[in-house]
């Protein structure tokens, strides 16, 4: 080895194949595990490193519990579990290029716009016995939306422009009626 580098993120390791006669390769490539790791800066947060090793060591052939025990040996507590050691050695076996983790899609739009809040609205205004299933089927929105629409929205417009009280219908069931103030 000629040159090793460090960064706070990224561990350069290069060889120079001028160097390296066919007699002496395999035993210049065959570095320990406590000298490739040794000269990296961990830090906890950035996993990077810990991938990267992982990596440069699968490409060399070892398995999962030989880079685990060397990793545990040398870096002791701040060592990722051998899960986390065994599934990445799994998934650059498989062809995974990259130490970075796949995209992960983006959080879902929420259905609780204005719109639909106005709709819920107008609908139980209208009718104040309509039920949660019926909003949600006319709107093509989740039951748990609408519900939440209701008990969040409602509450905050009735504790502050409008009064609320229960009657019962002929058919027995109760409604909520809201009156604004006069």
């Amino acid at each position: 080895m000629t040159n090793t580098s460090q960064n706070n993120s990224v561990c350069n390791i290069t060889v120079s194949v001028e160097e390296i006669s066919e007699d002496s390769a395999e035993s210049q490539l065959n570095v320990s595990m406590e000298t490739i790791i040794s000269n990296v800066k961990f830090d906890f947060k950035h996993c990077y490193e810990y991938r990267s090793i992982i990596k440069y060591l699968c490409l060399k052939g070892l398995t999962g519990k030989e880079i685990y025990g060397g990793m545990s040996k040398t870096l002791g507590a701040v060592c990722p579990s051998y899960a986390t050691v065994k599934n990445w050695v799994a998934a650059f076996k498989r062809g995974k290029v990259s130490v970075k983790d796949d995209d992960k899609p983006e959080r879902p739009i929420s259905l609780s716009t204005p719109e639909n809040v106005d709709a819920v609205h107008d609908m139980i205004l209208s009718d104040p016995l309509i039920s949660i299933k019926q909003i949600s089927e006319t709107l093509k929105i989740s039951f748990e939306r609408v519900h939440h629409i209701i008990h969040a929205d409602f509450r905050k417009m009735n504790s502050k422009m409008l009064e609320c009280r229960s009657t019962a219908s002929k058919s027995g069931k109760f409604a909520l009626l809201l009156c604004p103030f006069s």
